[in-house]
C-alpha cells in the first residue's frame, strides 16, 4: 500500500543513503529520468542527475546528515535533459530508534509550469500597469476637458482641464449627474434622453460627432464648447465619455477677425470713394475757376448797383466751393510729410466747409471764433488739418445724440429739406496760448 500511495502521488519522491546513493525512487521519478528503477536504484546521485546537481545539493549534506535538520528549498535547477526547471525540495531527515541520520527522504515538486504562468502574469499585470499609468497621465494631462460617466450618467472621472474649464473640484463632483456638473438646466433634458436612447437599445446619431453646445460654470455663466461624445465597454458595463474644448477664444478669435473683415471692406470703400472724390474735386477745379472768375466780373461791374449784393454772395459761394474742393484734395493727396508755413485758420475753414452740411442736417450749430492774429505755423498743411477735422468730427459725434434724441436722426441726410432746428452749438475757437 506504500508503494503505491508513493507511486500515485504528483511529486517526485526519492530516498538517498549517506553516500548519496538512490535507495528508493516512485514512479514519477522514473518517468522524469525515462529510465527503468533498475538503472537508478543503488546508483549515486551524480550519475543519474549530473554533476552540477550533486555539487547543487552537496552543502546540504551537512545540515541532513550530521545535524539531522530537515531542509527545504525552492529555486531554479538544471537538470540533465530538461534544462532549467523551478522546483520546490523538502529534504527529511531519517534516523531509525534517535541514532544517526541513515537516510534522507526527498519530495519534488515541479513548479515550473506555475512559476512561468506566474511570471507572464506578472508580465502581462506590469505592461496592464504602465498602460494604465500613460492612459491616466494622457488623461491627466489632456488640454481638453475630459468627463467619464457611468451608464446612469453619473460622473466616475473627471479630468484636471475639466476642474479648470468647470471650476469644479474632482472629489465635489464624482458620483454626480454630468448633466448637473456641466449643462444648463435647458439642456439636461436632452442628455438624459440620449441615455435612455442608448439603455434601450437605440443608435445615438451624436456618438463620435462634434456637437456646439452651451457649458455651465460652477460660478452660473455659461460658455460655448465643442463636445465629442463616445462609448466604451467594460466587461458588461458602459461608460460614455465627453472630450469638450472651450470655444470662447475661438469664437471672439473668429468675430474679430469677422470685425477686421468688416473694416477691411470699409477702409477699401473709403479709399475708392476717397479716390473717386479726388477725381470729382479735379474735375470742379476748372468751372469752379470759370464761375469764380465771372463772379468776380460781374461784382466789379456790378458795384454801386441793386445786383451787387447778389454778385457778392454768388462769389462768396464759389469761394467756398473752391476751399471744400482744396480741402478734399489734400485728404486724398498721397505724399510724405512736408513742413511749410501753414495758416492755422485757413485749416479750421476748411473743416468747417466740409462739415457744415452735416452739422446743419443734425441740428447742431456752428460758430467759429477764429483770432485775426495767429502767426503762421511751421507743420504739415495735410497732416494738421486732418487733426482738425478729426477733432470736429469728435465733437459732432459727442453733440449728435442729443440733437437725435430731440426727433432728429442722425444717420439719415436731409436731403431736399430744410435743416434740423438748432439744440446744439459747436464752437471752434483759435487763438495764442
Amino acid at each position: 500500500m506504500l508503494q503505491a500511495l508513493l507511486d500515485a502521488t504528483p511529486a517526485r519522491v526519492v530516498v538517498a543513503d549517506r553516500e548519496h546513493r538512490f535507495l528508493f525512487v516512485n514512479r514519477e521519478i522514473l518517468a522524469f529520468l525515462h529510465a527503468p528503477a533498475e538503472k537508478v536504484i543503488g546508483r549515486y546521485l551524480r550519475d543519474v542527475l549530473g554533476p552540477a546537481y550533486q555539487a547543487a545539493y552537496q552543502p546540504l549534506h551537512a545540515q541532513i546528515f550530521d545535524h539531522g535538520q530537515s531542509v527545504q528549498r525552492e529555486g531554479w535547477v538544471d537538470y540533465p535533459f530538461h534544462g532549467r526547471l523551478y522546483v520546490q525540495e523538502n529534504f527529511l531527515p531519517h534516523a531509525p530508534d534517535g541514532g544517526p541520520v541513515v537516510a534522507v527522504f526527498v519530495f519534488i515538486r515541479d513548479l515550473t509550469e506555475l512559476k512561468t504562468r506566474e511570471a507572464e502574469l506578472s508580465a502581462q499585470l506590469q505592461q496592464l500597469q504602465e498602460a494604465e499609468a500613460l492612459k491616466s497621465a494622457i488623461f491627466d494631462h489632456a488640454l481638453a476637458a475630459m468627463v467619464s460617466s457611468d451608464a446612469e450618467g453619473r460622473v466616475v472621472a473627471f479630468n484636471p482641464a475639466a476642474e479648470r474649464m468647470f471650476g469644479h473640484a474632482r472629489e465635489a463632483v464624482l458620483g454626480r449627474a454630468v448633466s448637473q456638473v456641466c449643462f444648463p438646466e435647458r439642456l439636461r433634458g436632452l442628455q438624459r434622453a440620449g441615455l435612455q436612447a442608448l439603455r434601450l437599445g437605440q443608435p445615438l446619431p451624436q456618438l463620435g460627432q462634434r456637437i456646439e453646445l452651451q457649458a455651465l460654470h460652477a460660478d452660473g455663466h455659461e460658455f460655448p464648447v465643442e463636445i465629442v461624445f463616445w462609448r466604451t465597454q467594460v466587461g458588461s458595463d458602459d461608460f460614455y465619455t465627453a472630450t469638450m474644448v472651450d470655444l470662447t477664444e475661438r469664437q471672439a478669435a473668429a468675430a474679430e477677425i469677422a470685425r477686421q473683415r468688416d473694416a477691411l471692406r470699409q477702409g477699401e470703400k473709403l479709399s475708392a470713394m476717397g479716390s473717386l472724390l479726388a477725381g470729382v474735386a479735379h474735375e470742379l477745379n476748372n468751372p469752379l475757376a470759370i464761375v469764380m472768375g465771372r463772379s468776380s466780373l460781374l461784382r466789379d461791374k456790378a458795384a454801386g448797383s441793386e445786383w451787387a449784393d447778389d454778385a457778392q454772395r454768388i462769389h462768396e459761394a464759389a469761394e467756398r466751393c473752391g476751399r471744400i474742393v482744396r480741402t478734399f484734395l489734400d485728404m486724398a493727396r498721397q505724399r510724405p510729410a512736408v513742413r511749410q508755413a501753414v495758416a492755422l485758420n485757413e485749416l479750421v475753414r476748411g473743416a468747417a466747409d466740409l462739415l457744415k452740411y452735416s452739422l446743419l442736417n443734425q441740428g447742431i450749430a456752428l460758430e467759429l471764433g477764429l483770432a485775426a492774429d495767429l502767426p503762421m505755423l511751421w507743420a504739415d498743411a495735410d497732416r494738421l488739418g486732418q487733426v482738425v477735422l478729426n477733432l470736429m468730427v469728435n465733437a459732432q459725434q459727442a453733440l449728435a445724440p442729443a440733437a437725435a434724441g430731440a426727433g432728429q436722426d442722425s444717420s439719415a441726410p436731409n436731403l431736399g429739406a430744410s435743416p434740423a432746428p438748432s439744440h446744439r452749438r459747436l464752437r471752434i475757437e483759435t487763438g495764442t496760448a
